[in-house]
């Protein structure tokens, strides 16, 4: 039996991050590239294929909350709590992924129910390996500032992966000529499920001491239930949260809808680089890497960004760059390649920095409502924002599929007529601006600027 530590090193906090690499290796594949897939090399109709995603993403988004409890029952000799998930769920995932891009030897009928059955097992995987992967930052340190700073870390580490997807799943598949082979995408599939796995086991062994059995463990959990018990809030009170809370309401607005327009800019990306830039798919790959140093940055940036700006003004001022480049692209059709590659950096970059925002204003949110209402309810409005998550990844990847469908999209020519081109354009760059809109909409009435940041913090410190 090993003995925990008490707090992970900032060694051991970026040892930890090469999980996500692995991690954003497979998220981004999916994203990017498996509509793509299911429509042009599997012959799937975008509805269809947009309805595979969305009903997918339903299911995780309601056994997240499964998992969660099934961690906390977890307490192994040899594993302990998380990474015995990890480290048996990312081989698995792997072979599930190499499946999904699989063609299987069947009617279209046949090809449907397949696609269904593995991309819901593929949901099920991840949620299996990516729920402890994301809790396990909660017992590298009891410091607030720390636990910040190693999600910093996480997801500037993981930024690597995200990219270097394009390019490396190109370099694979041999350019836009070897797109519709289906032995290219799975060979993609395995050399991206290799990777993937070795660096979600490489992670695990930077938290070998601190995720350890616990003796106690049962003593602990009658204990916290004892308490819960207790402290039991009412259904209604506890809805009362959500829907009376201005700044949860606010928040969830804003990650909500940015989530949708990069999920519309991430499932259209391979069939606009395709199709409107004349199979540059090399493109791709050199978007990815421009926004790679800023999220890098960000790691030590962001805390220097919200001391002088505030969260909120930061995720305004995203937006308007968002909306801004946006409007770029479509007035100039994305013929000048500079151009557009120039305005297609800002909106990522904004979206990489708006997101991270999002996430740690989360835990400003959690503070104002406890110092507001008395109540502790961070795992409520945690658990509500996963699931805004999920629900906004579903609408989206069925409307991307519904509107490939209104475009008149045919993936069985090799060259789409000028007017599916121009409404592809439309497509990508007016459902963000409206994303971003709704966004700026939000962040309106969300009540913790940064006057309140400070009166939150000042509260904060009384608290202690």
């Amino acid at each position: 039996m090993s003995q925990r530590k008490t707090e992970a090193t900032t060694l051991e906090a970026w040892w930890f991050a090469t999980g996500n690499i692995a991690n954003n290796l497979i998220f981004m594949l999916i994203t990017m590239f498996l509509m793509f897939y299911f429509t042009n090399v599997m012959g799937l109709d975008p509805v269809v294929a947009g309805t595979i995603f969305m009903v997918a993403r339903l299911v995780d988004a309601l056994t997240d909350p499964i998992m969660g409890m099934i961690i906390d029952r977890t307490n192994s000799k040899r594993f302990g709590k998380y990474r015995g998930f990890i480290h048996f769920g990312a081989p698995l995932l792997g072979v599930v992924v190499v499946a999904l891009f699989t063609l299987p030897n069947l009617d279209m009928t046949g090809r449907i129910i397949y696609a269904y059955v593995v991309y819901i097992i593929y949901s099920l995987c991840w949620t299996v390996v990516q729920v402890p992967q994301l809790t396990i930052p909660i017992i590298m340190s009891n410091d607030i500032a720390k636990r910040t700073k190693f999600q910093a870390i996480f997801q500037g580490v993981g930024s690597i992966g995200a990219a270097f997807t394009s390019a490396l799943a190109m370099k694979i598949i041999g350019g836009a000529q070897n797109m519709m082979d289906p032995a290219a995408w799975r060979r993609v599939a395995i050399i991206f499920a290799i990777i993937a796995t070795v660096g979600f086991e490489i992670s695990t062994l930077a938290v070998r001491n601190l995720d350890v059995y616990d003796p106690n463990a049962k003593e602990k959990a009658e204990a916290a239930r004892r308490k819960a018990e207790a402290e039991k809030i009412p259904l209604k009170e506890r809805m009362a949260f959500l829907t009376k809370n201005v700044a949860l309401f606010a928040l969830l607005i804003s990650f909500g809808t940015d989530m949708f327009a990069n999920q519309i800019n991430s499932q259209t990306n391979t069939y606009f680089f395709m199709y409107n830039m004349n199979g540059n798919t090399n493109l791709m790959s050199t978007l990815s890497a421009l926004s790679l140093p800023v999220s890098i940055a960000m790691i030590f940036l962001a805390g220097p960004l919200v001391k002088t700006f505030s969260k909120k003004n930061v995720i305004v001022a995203c937006e308007i760059v968002g909306i801004a480049a946006s409007l770029v692209i479509w007035l100039t059709k994305a013929k000048n390649i500079p151009i557009f590659m120039g305005a297609s950096a800002c909106s990522t970059i904004a979206f990489a920095i708006c997101n991270l925002m999002c996430r740690t204003a989360l835990l400003d949110v959690s503070s104002w409502t406890k110092w507001k209402t008395g109540v502790e309810a961070s795992g409520l409005m945690a658990s509500t924002f996963t699931f805004m998550n999920k629900l906004m990844q579903a609408i989206a990847s069925f409307a991307g599929g519904v509107l490939l469908k209104m475009i008149a999209f045919d993936a069985s020519l090799p060259m789409q007529s000028t007017e599916t081109m121009d409404k592809l354009l439309t497509m990508r760059v007016l459902l963000p601006i409206i994303a971003y809109v709704c966004t700026l909409i939000a962040m309106r009435f969300y009540p913790i600027d940064k006057a309140g940041e400070q009166q939150l913090q000042a509260a904060l410190n009384n608290m202690e």
